[in-house]
C-alpha cells in the first residue's frame, strides 16, 4: 500500500470522525448551546472538505494513470475500452461533487444565516448524500456483476451507501420539525459510524 493511499484513507476516517463529532453536537441537547452548535457546524464542515479532497484525490490518480498509458484516450479504435477506469473517474467526480454539496450545506448551517440557511444547507446535505448513494449503488452493481461473492469490497461500499442513506434520511428528520432533531441526529451519528467503519475496512484490501 503507496503512502497516497494511506493519506487517501487517512482523509476519510478524519472526515468520518468530524462527522461523528457533528453529529453529536447537532442532538438539542448539545446544539441549543451557541457555541457547541457552531463547533457542530465546523467539524460538519472540515469533515466535508477532507471527503471532497479525498474524492478528488482519487479523480486526479485516475487522470495520471490515463496520462501514463502514453496519453491513450479512454476509448479508440486501436485498445478497447477501459470500463474500470472511466468508471472510476465518473464516481470519482460525482465523490467530488458530493463533497463540495456537504461543504456548502455546512457553512450554510452557520448560525449567521438563520432559518433559510439550515434549509438550504440540510438540503445540500441531501443532494450531496443521494449522489453518495447513487455512487455506492453503482460500485456495487459493478462489483456484483464482476463476482457474486461477499468481498471486503463490497462491504465496505455496503457502508458506504448506508452512511449515504442515513444522511438523507437524517436531513429529512432535521426539515420535518425541530421535535425531530435528535432522531436526525441519531441516524446522522449512525451514517457516520458507517462512513468510519467503510473507511478503515480499506485497509483490509
Amino acid at each position: 500500500m503507496n503512502w497516497k493511499l494511506h493519506v487517501n484513507i487517512f482523509l476519510y476516517i478524519i472526515g468520518s470522525c468530524l462527522f461523528i463529532i457533528g453529529s453529536i453536537l447537532f442532538h438539542p441537547h448539545f446544539s441549543k448551546v451557541d457555541s457547541l452548535y457552531k463547533t457542530g457546524v465546523l467539524t460538519f464542515t472540515f469533515g466535508s472538505i477532507l471527503f471532497g479532497l479525498g474524492s478528488l484525490q482519487q479523480l486526479l490518480a485516475d487522470f495520471r494513470s490515463i496520462s501514463s498509458n502514453n496519453n491513450e484516450l479512454l476509448i479508440n479504435e486501436v485498445t478497447p475500452f477501459h470500463m474500470d477506469l472511466a468508471i472510476s473517474i465518473c464516481r470519482n467526480t460525482i465523490g467530488s461533487v458530493n463533497g463540495f454539496l456537504f461543504t456548502i450545506g455546512s457553512v450554510a448551517f452557520w448560525p449567521t444565516y438563520g432559518h433559510c440557511g439550515s434549509l438550504v444547507g440540510n438540503w445540500m446535505y441531501r443532494c450531496g448524500a443521494f449522489l453518495g448513494a447513487v455512487n455506492s449503488m453503482w460500485q456495487l452493481i459493478r462489483l456484483q456483476m464482476k463476482s457474486t461473492a461477499m468481498t471486503t469490497m463490497k462491504l465496505l461500499t455496503l457502508l458506504s451507501l448506508l452512511g449515504s442513506i442515513a444522511f438523507l434520511v437524517g436531513g429529512g428528520y432535521f426539515i420535518i420539525d425541530e421535535k425531530h432533531n435528535v432522531e436526525g441526529s441519531f441516524v446522522w451519528l449512525a451514517g457516520s459510524v458507517a462512513f468510519l467503519l467503510s473507511s478503515m475496512l480499506t485497509y483490509k484490501l
